[in-house]
């Protein structure tokens, strides 16, 4: 053996090979080695250390980072889901809009770019029982204007009042309904003629047309206490213009065109024009001719009197069709009546259609002034039995007399004998109704009597060629002084 110490070989720095657990050791040996690692491990700097510290190390590290990988998960989940959410309330405001309100949205789209005119319809005709016409209808023009389009509302007001004459206040006042962007409509002038029209087209005013429109002129002027009249929007406000209104007003057109931002006309699906339908045609009983000669002879009678007015009516007696019916006044149209010399008492009265409306219907008809009998008073007990006390209007009397005429039996006066509508189809108007008032043989004793007023009595001036006419003349008022 060397006395010399044993060389101690340095311990490198490495990892240390896992051994077999079939590796052989010997006990000692073995003991010895376990030591020395085991004391070497506890050292920082030992390579040992060095090995333990970097498997604490990686042991921290992948469970630090198995935690921030789930939460980033969550995270990621929770912005999926949120996105999701947005893009399928995004995508059920996009089915709502192109599905459930689609055409609210295209119809408030249209109704911005699209104008829509109303074409009254021609108001239905009046005809006599020949077919000819009692009241013509006469073309006109209503100027109108659309704010909206009126570029210059002041300039624009100013050449429409030059043309039309108006006043200061008049044109002020278009001129503040021109600058209306609210409104899309204003009126300008109704009705005016065809010449008159045409002078303002001529003028090429940006946002001012007008439209066609029907006046109504009588053929006979005597004829307006019957026929009536309408008012500037053609609505009847008298006689058988009111009476029959609905069926002679029609249906009316429209007609649709799309504009663009300036107001000009553009082709379009959206341009729509839909026909008005004509008001039906009324066929009366009155005899135009008839009429005319009767307007005539009590015109002249009037002024021969110096009467304030005059009336005339002409009734079949059978049929209880009115061929004539005319009135003469100087003051305005309203309801007429008579002070009359008839029969004795309330009773017959009524029974020859006194006190009550007649079946005509007519727009402002009266009962005219029937007492009854318990509310008679002083002297009207006896003045009664000539007239005096009562009142009645034209066709009631005539109703009354045509009792006389028709063999004892009451018929109800008739105007209209039938509606024809666009199609050319008639309706005929219900019968007019009838009852016995008196006997036939007291008519035919009343009908001798009148007839000798007439022939040998106090009312020879009524007698005419070729005819059978009776009469009575009577006390009432026959004539007012103006």
């Amino acid at each position: 053996m060397s006395d010399t110490a044993p060389i101690r070989r340095p311990i490198r720095n490495v990892q240390p090979r896992r051994r077999s657990s079939s590796r052989r050791t010997v006990d000692g040996q073995g003991d010895m080695r376990r030591g020395s690692h085991e004391r070497d491990a506890s050292l920082p700097g030992s390579s040992v250390g060095g090995f333990f510290n970097a498997i604490s190390q990686y042991g921290v590290t992948k469970m630090t980072t198995n935690i921030h990988a789930g939460d980033m998960r969550k995270r990621i989940s929770a912005m999926f889901m949120v996105i999701l959410l947005v893009v399928a309330l995004v995508y059920l405001r996009v089915l709502s809009l192109q599905t459930f309100r689609a055409s609210d949205y295209k119809a408030e789209s249209i109704a911005q770019r699209v104008r829509t005119e109303v074409i009254r319809a021609p108001r239905g005709t009046i005809l006599d029982r020949d077919g000819q016409e009692l009241a013509i209808p006469v073309p006109t023009r209503t100027i109108f204007a659309d704010p909206r389009e009126v570029t210059d509302p002041v300039t624009t007001a100013r050449a429409l009042a030059t043309v039309l004459q108006m006043t200061p206040d008049e044109e002020m006042d278009l001129a503040q309904r021109l600058q209306n962007k609210q409104s899309s409509f204003t009126y300008v002038v109704r009705q005016v003629d065809s010449q008159l029209a045409k002078t303002i087209s001529d003028l090429n005013l940006v946002g001012i047309s007008s439209y066609r429109e029907e006046g109504r002129v009588l053929t006979s002027e005597g004829l307006r206490p019957i026929v009536g009249r309408v008012d500037i929007d053609g609505v009847g406000i008298g006689g058988l213009e009111l009476q029959y209104n609905e069926a002679l007003t029609g249906t009316p057109g429209k007609a649709s065109r799309e504009v663009n931002s300036r107001g000009q006309n553009i082709a379009s699906a959206n341009s729509e024009y839909v026909a008005p339908i004509p008001g039906s045609t009324l066929v009366t009983s009155i005899h135009r001719t008839l009429q005319f000669q009767v307007d005539g002879i009590l015109q002249q009678q009037v002024e021969r009197l110096m009467a304030r007015s005059g009336i005339a009516v002409v009734m079949h007696t059978k049929t209880g069709e009115i061929y004539a019916m005319s009135s003469v006044r100087r003051n305005e149209d309203g309801t007429y009546s008579k002070t009359l010399s008839t029969e004795r008492n309330r009773q017959w009265l009524s029974a020859f259609g006194f006190g009550e409306k007649t079946s005509l219907n007519f727009p402002g008809e009266t009962k005219g002034l029937l007492k009854l009998a318990r509310n008679w008073q002083g002297t009207e007990k006896f003045t009664f039995a000539y007239g005096y006390g009562y009142g009645a209007t034209p066709i009631q009397l005539v109703s009354a007399v045509n009792v006389i005429a028709n063999d004892g039996v009451y018929i109800g006066p008739k105007l209209v004998t039938e509606v024809v509508d666009e199609r050319g189809l008639s309706t005929p108007t219900p019968d007019a109704p009838t009852r016995r008032v008196i006997s036939s043989a007291t008519a035919a004793t009343m009908r001798s009597l009148m007839t000798d007023v007439v022939c040998y009595g106090t009312a020879q001036l009524a007698k005419m060629k070729g005819l059978s006419v009776g009469g009575k003349t009577g006390t009432g008022y026959i004539r007012q002084d103006n």
